[in-house]
């Protein structure tokens, strides 16, 4: 099956911006399954990248062809972690995801990366494997921050609000229910909105995001969260 690339538009925005937007987007958006009574869940993740940072630079050199890898959960549900592949061409993301095991998790963790590709049959799963075997992929950076998320599932449209963004490089407390030594990555009331759809932005959809006038950005909370916890 041919990959389906989507349309990311990020924006960094004050918390004034987004209540605003909020307003608007509650009149024709659902709330993210995800989401607790009050319409937000935590995200946490583990990025990972070779000996070079390969991945890191390709982010600040703006590559057009790029990939990251990452495991994730949400709130403290770590009975269910994601791999994740994401990769972007020319602008436009796909995001390739294996559900794994806390006990996958540990053999990774612990060097047991051969044993994990000769006893899955998930091509994501082989490949992270391989990269890890052959190319020294390892965890650099965590990641955490509270997400607020609308769908618009008839145009297949997602905005998602990320506050609090901070990283850690202690990665052995990716499981841990708190990280004692994370950095903010964003100056206090600035925080990150994401945009995502497939071939075309309804025109309304465009007249909301704009209204205040803020300009795009390529804001990645890996690349961003290496140079903050002095990781790279």
């Amino acid at each position: 099956m041919q990959k389906k690339y989507r349309n990311e538009w990020k924006y960094c925005c004050s918390e004034y911006y987004l209540e605003q937007l909020k307003k608007r987007l509650q009149d024709f958006m659902m709330r993210d399954s995800n989401s607790d009574k009050d319409g937000i869940y935590e995200v946490r993740s583990l990025y990972f990248d070779d000996r070079n940072y390969s991945c890191a630079m390709a982010v600040n050199a703006g590559a057009s062809h790029r990939f990251k890898y990452r495991l994730r959960y949400y709130g403290n549900k770590i009975d269910t972690l994601h791999l994740e592949l994401k990769e972007k061409i020319y602008g436009k993301s796909h995001k390739s995801t294996f559900n794994i095991s806390k006990e996958l998790f540990d053999k990774l963790m612990n060097g047991n990366e051969w044993d994990v590709f000769w006893n899955t049959d998930s091509n994501l799963m082989k490949r992270f494997c391989l990269d890890i075997g052959t190319r020294e992929f390892s965890p650099k950076i965590i990641t955490k921050y509270e997400r607020e998320a609308f769908v618009e599932p008839n145009l297949n449209i997602r905005v998602t609000i990320d506050r609090h963004v901070c990283a850690s490089k202690k990665v052995d407390e990716f499981l841990q229910e708190d990280y004692k030594y994370s950095l903010p990555l964003q100056k206090t009331n600035m925080h990150v909105l994401e945009v995502k759809f497939d071939e075309l932005l309804p025109s309304y959809m465009h007249k909301l995001i704009n209204m205040m006038g803020i300009s795009q950005t390529s804001f990645s909370k890996y690349y961003i969260g290496l140079k903050v916890t002095g990781r790279k």
